[in-house]
């Protein structure tokens, strides 16, 4: 894999490529002022109410101020101008009745978007009331902002919400309430949204009352006059501005992924990135230095080649990217748990065909760039006729099978028919223009025939679908996220058209490239279908893709997470395959009902959750007789001409009253919520630990419980209000773990790249400084190219033809084949004969030896029952066939696997000879590196015997120091990259899993039982899987291609290393002809000025980096 640079100061804005934005106040061409402040007119000056535009759109984080009237003034608002003003919750004010002859004006009860700030209020009559509903909107209402404690309240402004498209929708916060008594139908879904939502439609509507008599709706009414001022002609009280209660602005900004804890790793700590980008900012600064003078332009000048060095390292490339995969079965909401993770939602989608969509392994790569891109990867023509061969074999088997099949057990009834379905669904799929009138010709006509036919069809499809792997696949790019999301859809689930042909059925894998931040830090995502898809082939993609992945998740849903198959699959593939980084989540964490987890959960949760429940339902009882005040208040206040002083007091305190219930209220089903999803997470978490962590090497089972639903319901909420239920939703809490996967890796590439790759630099540049300064004699300049040719011989020992480096491979490959291939050799024919009696094992009655299933032969049963067995076991072993050996049955604790029986004799004898031979493999290794330093050590030994007084000769010596380390670090990562690849190598060998070197080499066995059919199958079957077992041949072809594989791994380590030498002495070279180079030296002379700014540069660059070094240099050593 390609390592990106790393961009540890890169923008937080950067973090998505959706554009977000924010409703901000519309003002004035004079308001500079933000947030907006109103005040009423009473206390500005007609000149500045004068200058008010017609049409306002308020924030929602501004109070709405009372206003009052006065006979020969209308009413206004306009933006305050102090700057030190700030933001107020809306207040109410309620004044008497004005003068005879005066009419209050009210506003009227609807409020249009974006002309009017005031709130319609109404309170629902008890008749209408029918049940407290905490939950989401129907579908397709809005989602709507859910309040927290201490949260802000929301107001009927409309905020603008960007779509996958990109294109920006309208929704409100303020969305209408229903309010009624009881619990019963509490779903947890998302809490009340505001203490303002549940009173944001009071209103009371009065008849009969006279033209300029003031009711309860007036009073109610946040334009309303208030009542604690006599208005008596021009006489005002100066209260009115100063009752009014101001509250806590909330910033409407929404959380950033890029401002997310960090992993608790040691590159993530403060102290490290500050000096860590300290180091990039002073490259960054000798690039600008270097760019200064005009050579940078020129070709054959060496200040270009420095120049161009000092910008590819002011990329600091990263580590090679760390792979993490979901697996999982459908609709268990893996691509909901991408988009969460990759912060783009809705991008990720599930097609809405139900048939063999989503079965594509889908990679999320980073890139800079806010555009999109995909690449196909397509099968070659050779993989694609193999897999039609197997199920155009499956569908004619189960539609042409004889009458008699009929009768055969349930289950191999069903998986017969299962694969028959899956074979239909992918020729529809594939060729559904040939198809769609003409089925029967899959059958009607012998296979050889068919076979060809549809590989010409494939040849006709024009997908650049080659005969075998050849060119890299080319990327579509595009512009904006729905169009992308769209593409993949296209490509990876069922055409729309009935006659238009898909595409997934010849797609090996695509990569997606997206700006994602999770991406940036060097992860790749990968979707993965499961374990337990039926298409053999799909199956091997994802068994393959999974043995070289750097952590494994499988995706489960939290209610069946214990018994979920697909988790028991890949925790079994990690046992035989020897991963110990697996992992498992479990989405819709928030399904969980209050009372069937007070009757489900131990200890004392049943308590606790009766406790909150009561309390609930008591504040609810409490808001019902506070509304029933307030109605009782409204209907008492008609019947009179006029309401007064204490009255108007009364009511607002009834609707105080209300609000603080309805905050509590709020705050009480969010404290409900959280009990009940972390008590029911810590116990499922603990329950799958128990099941699976002892199965898995290194016994550490990470689990993570997530809620993708309320994670995108809170997502653009303001950052304030959101992060209690973001961080609930657990989506926080693994994309962090995701990024520690790499985070260790990060940290020794930024330790290289400071204490090495800068330095090294660095030197480099002041050698060049040094060239031009024209103080040596020409004989010490003599001495100095003497030096140089010494140096020139030293190194190239390590490249020469007799170097230990060009006969690493060829070594490997004789160690392999005295510890590994001359055992093999002598022993296969032991080993054919062991693996054939196992197979009469599997018969279960035959030749006297211990059945498997013993309770057969016991005298509790007759011979009807022992008939019936005979059956049983018939098609016990025909299931295992179709399983590929690879089955469990109700007579085995787990899986049981014949590939791995049948070569168990092998791996036992072996053991041994594999522990020696990967110690021998270790060892030179590291005679290899010691042989890199050697001759390393012997040319900055020349470089030291020489004319010490010269200072060109002392940062030469330098330098190569830094080159050697660099070449040592990447020697290591090339070998530990070896050593995985081994590993792999290692479970091909020795485990029976489908996609290893025994479980191919009987596939060809396994399908061969799978199509017998009639009297007498059973006997052929187990003829078959005999005969393939005991075949003295099977060893002898494992051996070869265990060898093959092994020789192609140290090829490729070998490869790899020279070309990493040969990089590394390039750069050392360059060094000496600088130092050799006349010409070198004519440059730096003709440009003083510029050498003399270069050479100030490095020496303050140096001095810089000493603070850095004094802080770096405690994270060299790993923390205890």
């Amino acid at each position: 894999m390609v390592r990106r640079p790393l961009e540890a100061d890169r923008s937080p804005a950067d973090s998505s490529a959706l554009h977000r934005t924010r409703a901000q106040s519309a003002r004035s061409d004079s308001d500079t002022i933000s947030p907006s402040q109103f005040t009423p007119s009473s206390t500005r000056s007609r000149s500045d109410s004068a200058s008010l535009p017609g049409t306002l759109d308020f924030d929602p984080d501004v109070p709405i101020p009372s206003i009052e009237r006065e006979p020969d003034e209308a009413s206004s608002l306009s933006t305050h101008n102090s700057s030190s003003a700030r933001a107020r919750t809306p207040s109410f004010s309620i004044t008497p009745p004005a003068t005879e002859g005066m009419t209050t004006p009210i506003p009227p009860s609807g409020t249009s978007h974006g002309t009017s700030p005031t709130p319609s209020y109404t309170v629902l009559s008890p008749a209408t009331r029918t049940g407290l509903e905490l939950s989401e909107r129907a579908a397709g209402s809005s989602s709507r902002s859910d309040s927290l404690p201490g949260a802000g309240r929301h107001h009927s402004q409309s905020f603008p919400t960007t779509s996958v498209a990109g294109q920006h929708s309208t929704r409100s916060p303020v969305d209408s309430v229903t309010v009624s008594h009881g619990i019963g139908n509490i779903r947890l879904g998302s809490p009340v949204d505001s203490v303002t939502h549940g009173m944001g439609n009071i209103r009371f509507d009065t008849e009969d009352t006279r033209p300029g008599t003031p009711t309860p709706r007036t009073y109610l009414h946040p334009r309303s006059p208030s009542p604690n001022i006599s208005i008596d002609g021009a006489h005002r009280s100066i209260r009115s501005t100063s009752r009014r209660r101001s509250g806590s602005y909330v910033d409407p900004t929404p959380h950033n992924v890029a401002e997310e804890e960090p992993p608790r790793e040691r590159f993530h700590e403060p102290e490290f990135q500050r000096e860590f980008t300290t180091a990039k900012n002073l490259v960054n600064d000798l690039v600008n230095v270097l760019a200064s003078s005009s050579l940078h332009n020129e070709a054959q000048s060496r200040i270009r080649a420095l120049y161009l060095q000092a910008v590819d390292l002011s990329r600091f490339q990263k580590p090679s990217a760390r792979i993490v995969a979901l697996v999982g079965d459908g609709e268990v909401g893996k691509s909901s748990l991408l988009n969460s993770l990759l912060d783009f939602e809705g991008f990720a989608r599930s097609g809405s065909s139900g048939k063999a969509c989503t079965c594509v392994a889908t990679e999320y790569h980073y890139h800079e760039n806010d555009d999109f891109a995909i690449e196909i990867e397509y099968f070659t023509l050779d993989e694609l006729r193999d897999q039609l061969t197997e199920l155009l074999q499956s569908y004619r088997h189960y539609y042409l099978r004889p009458a008699q099949e009929n009768d055969k057990p349930e289950g191999e009834q069903n998986d017969l028919e299962k694969r028959a379905e899956v074979a239909q669904d992918t020729f529809q799929a594939a060729f559904c223009n040939h198809l769609a009138h003409n089925e029967r010709f899959l059958l009607d006509n012998s296979e050889a025939t068919v076979l060809r036919t549809l590989l010409t069809w494939t040849r006709a499809t024009g997908l650049p679908i080659r005969e075998t792997p050849g060119a890299g696949p080319e990327r579509e790019f595009f512009n904006e996220a729905n169009q992308c999301s769209d593409r993949l859809i296209k490509l990876t689930s069922e055409s729309t058209s009935p006659n238009e042909a898909s595409i997934w059925p010849f797609i090996r894998k695509i990569k997606v490239y997206l700006n994602a931040y999770i991406l940036s830090k060097g992860l790749i995502l990968a979707d993965l279908p499961g374990l337990r898809d039926v298409n053999s082939a799909r199956l091997k993609i994802t068994e393959r893709y999974l043995l070289n992945c750097d952590e494994i998740f499988v995706v489960c849903r939290i209610g069946r997470a214990i018994t979920d198959a697909s988790v028991m699959g890949v925790i079994e593939l990690a046992r035989r395959a020897s991963l110990s980084r697996i992992g498992i989540v479990c989405t819709r964490s928030e399904e969980i009902q209050a009372d069937e987890a007070q009757r489900d959960f131990g200890g004392d949760a049943p308590t606790t959750i009766k406790r909150l429940k009561d309390k609930i339902k008591q504040m609810q009882e409490s808001l019902k007789a506070t509304e029933r005040e307030i109605s009782d208040f409204s209907i008492d206040s008609d019947t009179e001409a006029e309401i007064d002083e204490e009255e108007s007091k009364e009511l607002v305190r009834l609707h105080n009253a209300a609000k603080k219930i309805l905050q509590t209220n709020d705050c009480e089903n969010l404290r409900l919520k959280t009990f009940l999803m972390t008590t029911r997470n810590e116990k499922v978490t603990a329950d799958l630990r128990t099941a699976h962590q002892s199965h898995i090497p290194g016994g550490n089972l990470p689990v993570f419980c997530v809620s993708n639903r309320d994670y995108w319901e809170h997502r653009r909420n303001p950052k304030e209000e959101a992060m209690p239920l973001l961080h609930l939703s657990g989506i926080l809490q693994l994309r962090r773990y995701c990024l520690s996967v790499v985070a260790e890796s990060q940290l020794q590439a930024a330790l290289d790249y400071m204490f090495d790759a800068i330095p090294a630099l660095l030197g480099s540049v002041e050698l060049w400084v040094q060239s031009g300064a024209g103080s040596l004699s020409a004989e010490r300049k003599q001495a100095i190219r003497d030096t140089i040719e010494e140096i020139e011989k030293a190194l190239d020992t390590v490249s020469c033809l007799a170097s230990p480096v060009n006969a690493n491979a060829r070594s490997m490959e004789q160690q392999f084949n005295t510890h590994i291939a001359r055992s093999m050799r002598q022993y296969s024919n032991d080993w054919s004969e062991a693996a054939y009696n196992v197979t009469i094992e599997w018969h279960g009655w035959s030749h006297g030896k211990q059945s498997p299933f013993p309770f057969i032969f016991s005298g509790e049963h007759s011979p009807c029952d022992h008939v019936q067995t005979f059956k049983f076991l018939s098609g016990t072993y025909a299931a295992f066939c179709r399983k590929y050996g690879d089955h469990s049955t109700k007579a085995t604790v787990r899986p049981r696997c014949w590939n791995q029986e049948a070569i168990q004799a092998m791996v036992d004898q072996l053991a041994t000879p594999w522990r020696t031979f990967r110690q021998n493999l270790q060892a030179s290794q590291d005679n290899l590196l010691n042989t890199i330093d050697d001759c390393f050590d012997c040319a900055i030994a020349l470089s030291d015997s020489t004319d010490a007084t010269a200072r060109s000769m002392r940062t030469l010596t330098m330098t190569m120091r830094h080159r050697q380390a660099l070449l040592i670090a990447a020697v290591e990562n090339l070998e530990d990259g070896f050593q995985s690849d081994l590993s792999v190598l290692r479970t091909d060998a020795f485990s029976g899993i489908r996609s290893s070197f025994i479980g191919q080499l009987m596939e060809s066995a396994y399908n061969r039982t799978i199509q017998e059919s009639g009297t007498g199958s059973d006997s052929r079957r187990k003829k078959i899987i005999g005969d393939a077992f005991g075949d003295d041949q099977l060893f002898e072809r494992h051996r070869r291609q265990f060898r093959s594989r092994f020789s192609a791994l140290a090829g490729g380590l070998q490869d790899k290393i020279q070309a990493a030498i040969a990089t590394h002495l390039a750069a050392v070279q360059t060094d000496l002809d600088t130092l050799r180079n006349e010409n070198v030296a004519l440059e730096s002379e003709r440009h003083p000025e510029f050498r003399n700014r270069v050479e100030d540069a490095v020496r303050n660059i140096r001095q810089e980096m000493e603070g850095v070094y004094a802080v770096a240099s405690r994270f060299r050593a790993p923390t205890t």
